[in-house]
């Protein structure tokens, strides 16, 4: 229930510092980071037991990274990427806790996924997608560190893209996501390539999705063994070898297809496309948006034979909230003095089912538990 209460305070408090925005954009602003400041304490004084991938490899990160003699030193004895490796150094001149390093690690994945939301606003409410990203990530990003890192830059270079279709912040944002977590790169290439084929002529762009639709499902079925094939040659990817070969110990590494989000992916491209029909969306943000979800698609599928792509997923879920906001916030769907409401009301209930498994704690491994807060 812990996620429960994060879900509901988050969600009111986000629709209050929204409302300030008429008022002044730095008022509005200001109490976003107060909700992040708060949601990033939370996490920062749950338990080490809580997610896998502080014992895996982030305690030994925070730990080399106080015995560093300087920001250089501590990226040559990094073992893991750079931008999230430098988070943990600088949060380590500031204190010697374990806890405080873990909190400055929420707090940029929570500040960058809000930062995105706001960039969003004129598209959907702000505190609305926010709460979805708490819905669907909050619990993730206490376990999948480093790629929550990339998630929420690639959500605010998504935010940057949408505004201003590149441009160097876009590209910066980039990088800065690939210093996180190498995978980012394949959300920024859809991103990029989808939109190139928006602005494209009808022949051509059913010319170019065919052919990514080719591409992409042979570069899946060919991942497994081009990741084997590297990781006996690299001795930096072996641990993708673990990855793919694992028995299913671990819980985010087992096999499957979530039926879940099969689900939401079938309604969602099914959503988009009569949207289209009846005029709801243009060509440019089906395009777009069929990129994504069909992207998502295979990287569901992915989870049959490589345990790790089902996590890709991840990458996408607050882009295809994004378009189901927009088509729900449509003046033809529900009159402007509804928008928010409705948008509430048709999609919380179906994001709910989606998610449930990480809201009730059933997932042992996620479950919120904190000494520090008196939490078991």
């Amino acid at each position: 229930m812990v996620y429960l209460i994060i879900l509901g305070i988050t969600s009111i408090l986000a629709f209050f510092a929204d409302t300030l925005y008429a008022r002044s954009r730095n008022l509005s602003l200001f109490a976003g980071l107060l909700i992040v400041v708060a949601l990033a304490t939370v996490a920062g004084l749950r338990d080490y037991s809580v997610g896998y991938d502080y014992l895996y490899y982030c305690h030994a990160d925070i730990s080399e990274a106080m015995s560093a003699n300087s920001w250089w030193s501590c990226l040559q004895h990094a073992e893991n990427d750079w931008g999230y490796t430098s988070i943990i150094y600088l949060a380590t001149l500031s204190s010697d806790s374990h806890h405080f390093a873990m909190f400055a690690l929420s707090f940029v994945i929570l500040l960058l996924a809000y930062l995105a939301c706001h960039n969003l606003r004129q598209y959907a409410p702000c505190w609305v997608l926010f709460s979805f990203y708490i819905l669907i990530l909050y619990a993730p990003s206490l376990n999948l560190i480093r790629q929550s890192l990339a998630i929420s830059s690639v959500f605010l270079a998504f935010s940057v893209y949408k505004k201003k279709y590149g441009g160097w912040k876009f590209w910066l944002l980039t990088i800065l996501s690939f210093s996180f977590h190498k995978t980012s790169i394949i959300p920024i290439a859809v991103i990029v390539y989808a939109n190139i084929v928006s602005y494209s002529s009808p022949t051509k762009q059913r010319t170019l999705t065919v052919a990514y639709i080719i591409l992409a499902i042979v570069a899946l079925a060919l991942l497994k063994i081009v990741l084997d094939i590297i990781s006996e040659q690299i001795p930096a990817f072996e641990k993708f070898t673990t990855y793919s070969n694992s028995n299913g110990k671990e819980g985010w590494r087992e096999p499957g297809v979530s039926k879940l989000a099969l689900l939401f992916i079938i309604v969602y491209m099914g959503g988009m496309f009569l949207s289209y029909k009846y005029k709801l969306i243009d060509n440019k943000t089906l395009v777009v948006s069929f990129h994504i979800a069909f992207t998502a698609l295979l990287c569901v599928f992915g989870g049959l034979y490589t345990n790790t792509v089902t996590r890709l997923c991840f990458y996408f879920w607050p882009l295809c909230y994004f378009y189901i906001n927009i088509i729900l916030s449509n003046n033809k769907v529900v009159s402007p003095r509804t928008n928010v409401l409705f948008i509430f009301v048709a999609t919380i209930p179906f994001l709910y089912e989606f998610a449930k498994d990480r809201l009730f704690d059933s997932n042992d491994y996620l479950r919120y538990t904190s000494e520090i807060l008196g939490i078991s």
